[in-house]
């Protein structure tokens, strides 16, 4: 970076030229996040040579990072988008957006850099955010507005993206539990209600031993009074217990799937496990 004014710990102002922004400072952020979200305006789905902004999409999304992208204005007239992509990014073309926004769990940058690779040596200027509670809220109250747009690609919900969404909603109940209202606990625990499936197709899938007691989250979540009274004591430890165990295993598969994903790419190992079932082969991909 060619300057930078601290403004505090978790935020700073960066003077840089473009080309830098993916050298440097996105990979800052992507140790230990799952997630990306990228606001642009202009978007050059052009798939020409290593150095494209399309390009460096589809790797993060054969690292198995799960992307969400809005852009307002396309350099063609017609947009093609190859078939993995378009089952592994969230691409919205909102003709209103003329934000520059990049989010990660661990990183954030709004500045005046358009995400391309066009005029490399332009210096741009931007705010870069390192915590972690304002990227949370940058993202739910900023960014999803965005994404009122025309949905040009939308990934199909696949395993990856169930065990994701079983591990955030129980790491949610569990961290929260005293504090969510009656509503907002009934609803994530609503969300849990398939999780049985999952398990099944995680073991039919990947061979990982997903060890989840019988547990009816939903049963559960009618219970639910202002008083928890209707819930007796041993109700209530079956139900953490079994909310321990369904978060611990979603921790153990999204890591092996994740580390399979960075290791061998996305595309290799769905195209391996999709051609050859036989477990000690899945075991060696996954190990």
């Amino acid at each position: 970076m060619l300057e930078e004014v601290k403004y505090n710990d978790d935020i700073k102002l960066i003077l840089l030229q473009k080309e830098e922004f993916w050298d440097t400072i996105l990979p800052s952020g992507l140790e230990d996040s799952q997630w990306i979200d990228i606001a642009t305006y202009n978007f050059d789905f052009k798939n020409i040579g290593d150095q494209t902004f399309y390009n460096k999409l589809k790797m993060l999304t054969n690292k198995g990072f799960e992307i969400r992208f809005v852009f307002s204005k396309a350099e063609e007239d017609q947009i093609f988008i190859e078939p993995l992509m378009a089952k592994s990014i969230y691409i919205i073309q909102n003709e209103q957006n003329h934000t520059k926004i990049m989010l990660t769990e661990n990183l954030g940058y709004i500045g005046s850099a358009d995400f391309s690779f066009g005029n490399g040596d332009n210096y741009e200027c931007g705010f870069l955010i390192m915590n972690k509670s304002l990227i949370k809220e940058i993202r739910e109250k900023v960014f999803i507005k965005l994404l009122n747009g025309n949905e040009i690609s939308k990934p199909n919900p696949g395993l990856y993206n169930k065990v994701v969404n079983l591990f955030d909603t129980s790491t949610n109940i569990l961290n929260n539990f005293g504090k969510l209202k009656d509503e907002e606990l009934k609803n994530l625990l609503y969300e849990l209600r398939f999780y049985s499936e999952v398990a099944e197709e995680i073991k039919n899938t990947f061979n990982i031993d997903f060890s989840v007691r019988n547990f009816d989250f939903s049963n559960f979540a009618d219970k639910i009074d202002y008083s928890l009274l209707t819930i007796s004591s041993e109700e209530f430890l079956d139900f953490h217990e079994s909310l321990n165990e369904l978060n611990e295993s979603c921790k153990l598969a999204k890591k092996k799937i994740q580390s399979a994903y960075s290791t061998q790419g996305r595309e290799k190992f769905l195209e391996g496990i999709q051609h050859n079932t036989d477990p000690k082969y899945i075991r060696d991909m996954l190990s």
